[in-house]
């Protein structure tokens, strides 16, 4: 009995301190001195506490180390429509391991959805901020720095509400192409 009040308990302190990474935010309360890259027509805002997100990704299963469906760390993620979509996650290195050494604050981790089983997510975290992204059978979700190396604020859109409307990103697209 004490072990499952344990991880009850537990488990109820992941998700208390998961829902407390995202704020909802107005855009216009954001400054941002820096930047933007990317620029849906259509978009959600967010404050990111990142030293939070990065303590609580800090407690993630490294991949193949359990079963990611069920024993994965509970995370939330916002949705561009203002809902609240729970994964569980692992944590993926892509990385081979003399740069992971050389570079402990690039964190990649993969997902899957708990309230959409089409669900799989994608995400990383290092000093440029928090990306992800979610594709399931309901479209592909993005989040990304609100601005160019913001950790404070995201946002989060849908895959069909973005186009390179910034020139930069055109070109940026152009250069690749080209490659």
């Amino acid at each position: 009995r004490r072990l499952i009040f344990f991880s009850i308990f537990l488990f109820s302190s992941f998700i208390i301190n998961a829902q407390d990474i995202w704020q909802d935010v107005s855009e216009s309360s954001i400054i941002s001195s820096n930047e933007r890259y990317i620029i849906p027509a259509t978009y959600k805002t967010y404050a990111l506490d990142f030293e939070t997100l990065v303590d609580y990704l800090g407690n993630a299963p490294k991949e193949f180390s359990v079963d990611i469906s069920s024993a994965g760390l509970p995370f939330f993620l916002p949705m561009p429509n203002g809902q609240i979509h729970q994964f569980f996650i692992v944590e993926s290195s892509l990385m081979p391991n003399n740069l992971a050494v050389k570079f402990p604050g690039i964190k990649s981790y993969i997902g899957q959805g708990l309230d959409d089983k089409t669900a799989t997510l994608r995400m990383s975290v290092d000093h440029n901020g928090f990306h992800a992204m979610v594709i399931s059978a309901f479209g592909t979700v993005y989040i990304d720095p609100y601005s160019l190396n913001d950790t404070e604020y995201c946002i989060t859109y849908y895959k069909k509400d973005f186009y390179a409307s910034n020139t930069k990103v055109r070109d940026i697209q152009c250069v690749i192409e080209k490659a």
